[in-house]
């Protein structure tokens, strides 16, 4: 698989639940099967106080766009890190442990998405977006990484993907974010999907997305943004399912 496509694919990320998740049993016996478990999560909790240490110590300038590329830049790898983290950790553990992880990391991934929400809301409100031509493909992507997470700001990610629809158009952002967002936005809601590229693992490298508009008509949607035909898509995602 390739660096973007598992990229991509962690993007389909940590859906649901998060909102108002505040469980965290700090102490529990499930956690005797995997002593190096809890400095794991240390070690995540000293990341995450050390980006947020290096955010508060820049001064902003969001008039300066090489300021603003190397704030994108930290944002989008403090959500690498959290989706990274969930992947790996539940990734080491027996199947009847993975809910007790779940419950340890969800705190933590939700926390670190509304803060990087809040960080990149008033550069949105400065730029709009982050053009290719203005900023490049990479700033594109990080922050388009921080926005396809900010499940707990659906109206923030609403009002990007309104800015990406047009963009697209004139090829100013990558069309897989796009898709995603627009699949995000809509499970969200409670609808069905355009593209097919939220879902879930449902079993050991089975993974399903979930209910997709006009399901015969997917693979057509998909090429024209030139995304590869779902049944491909959904056996690489059974590659992140543990």
């Amino acid at each position: 698989m390739s660096n973007r496509a598992r990229e991509l694919l962690l993007c389909v990320g940590v859906v649901v639940g998060l909102v108002g998740c505040a469980v965290d049993r700090e102490t529990s016996p499930a956690l005797t099967w995997r002593p190096g478990f809890e400095q794991r999560l240390a070690q995540l909790d000293a990341a995450l106080e050390a980006s947020d240490r290096e955010l508060e110590a820049r001064e902003p300038r969001i008039d300066d766009v090489d300021w603003v590329v190397e704030q994108l830049a930290l944002l989008g790898a403090r959500d690498r890190l959290v989706q990274e983290s969930w992947t790996s950790m539940l990734g080491d553990v027996p199947p009847l442990q993975r809910s007790f992880v779940r419950q340890r990391l969800a705190r933590r991934v939700h926390e670190t998405q509304l803060r990087n929400a809040a960080l990149i809301e008033p550069l949105l409100d400065r730029h709009g977006w982050f053009t290719i031509s203005d900023f490049g493909p990479q700033a594109d992507r990080d922050a388009w990484r921080v926005i396809q997470h900010a499940d707990g700001r659906p109206e923030l990610q609403e009002r990007v993907l309104l800015v990406l629809d047009g963009l697209v158009e004139v090829g100013e952002c990558d069309p897989a974010h796009y898709a995603y967002l627009a699949d995000r936005v809509a499970i969200g809601r409670g609808e069905p999907q355009t593209f097919g590229t939220q879902g879930e693992c449902v079993g050991t490298g089975v993974w399903r997305p979930f209910a997709i508009i006009e399901p015969e008509n997917v693979d057509a949607r998909r090429a024209q943004l030139r995304l590869a035909p779902l049944a491909e898509y959904v056996a690489l995602a059974g590659e992140i399912c543990p």
